[in-house]
């Protein structure tokens, strides 16, 4: 769980953001769209990121979302299958963003 000090579209909009992922993703070197559309179910991506001086790849499908409250997908690679959740909620303009892998 992380506590931003913004409120939520905001919070939303930062984590949406492909140019602003290297500020908020350790290693984030780019993100690819692979298919259907920015923001949409069904939407595919390969993540790449550096760690140790290796390039890794990622795969992403969007499964849910429901802006600014919840982001879900499924990801996978060579070593990694997975699914995430994000939410956030706003409370005196303060976001709480919490992930479950």
């Amino acid at each position: 769980m992380i506590e931003v000090k913004a409120d939520q579209q905001s919070t939303w909009n930062v984590f949406q953001n492909p140019a602003r992922m290297k500020q908020w993703i350790e290693g984030f070197k780019r993100i690819e769209m692979l298919e259907c559309s920015i923001g949409q179910v069904g939407s595919t991506y390969r993540l790449l990121f550096v760690q140790n001086g290796e390039e890794n790849e990622l795969f992403q499908e969007i499964t849910e979302i429901e802006a600014p409250v919840v982001f879900s997908y499924n990801m996978h690679n060579d070593f990694l299958v997975g699914s995430s959740t994000t939410t956030m909620t706003e409370e005196n303009g303060i976001t709480t963003i919490t992930s479950v892998t």
